[in-house]
């Protein structure tokens, strides 16, 4: 009988034979200080960062530095909790009306990460009965956003624009559809195409 465990067996032989031969562990990369929006050092060694989403340099920012010793000045840590549960910081509540402006918009929410934008908003706009037509090579957070919400999920060739369209001609009618591009696609670097 095999254990819960038992099917990383085969990675982990993979990690011990690397490691065996002189490679660094990815599991065990320390981050010792930020040097820049794109410099780091790690284990010891000036890196750079290629994972980041610091795309626009703010962590580095004197105002946004300021905004955030402010910050913690005035209202600690944090929560310990949920907006649900313990109420929304009037920073957050500032930082939604600017961007609902920004963009016209009726309404905005702020997540602190992209995946639990996906998980939050995916999920509860596409539930069961519903159908997600989704590129196929998608960030891992949206196939979970989608799972999450059990939502029927109709994938496509990648960055095929006639694919999708037949695949939204498959669904039934009066169903709920939802559909899903990047923009740029964070896994491969190319741009969401448009129809012609």
């Amino acid at each position: 009988m095999t254990d819960l465990f038992s099917k990383f067996d085969p990675l982990i032989e993979l990690r011990t034979n690397l490691l065996s031969q002189g490679q660094e562990d990815p599991f065990n990369l320390v981050m010792e200080r930020v040097v820049s929006p794109t410099e780091a050092i790690c284990n010891g060694r000036q890196t750079i960062l290629l994972g980041t989403y610091n795309y626009m340099g703010m962590t580095f920012d004197p105002d946004v530095i300021e905004a955030g010793k402010q910050a913690l000045d005035d209202f600690g840590a944090g929560t310990t909790g949920s907006r649900v549960l313990n109420g929304t910081y009037s920073g957050h509540k500032a930082v939604e009306e600017a961007l609902k402006e920004f963009y016209g918009m009726d309404h905005a929410m702020v997540f602190s990460t992209g995946y639990q934008a996906n998980l939050g908003i995916i999920s509860t706009v596409a539930g069961k009965g519903d159908y997600i037509v989704l590129d196929i090579d998608s960030h891992a957070s949206i196939w979970d956003g989608c799972k999450l919400g059990d939502a029927e999920v109709v994938p496509f060739k990648h960055n095929d624009i006639e694919a999708m369209d037949k695949r939204l001609g498959r669904i039934p009618e009066g169903a709920g559809k939802l559909v899903i591009l990047e923009g740029v696609y964070s896994m491969l670097g190319d741009i969401a195409r448009s129809r012609k």
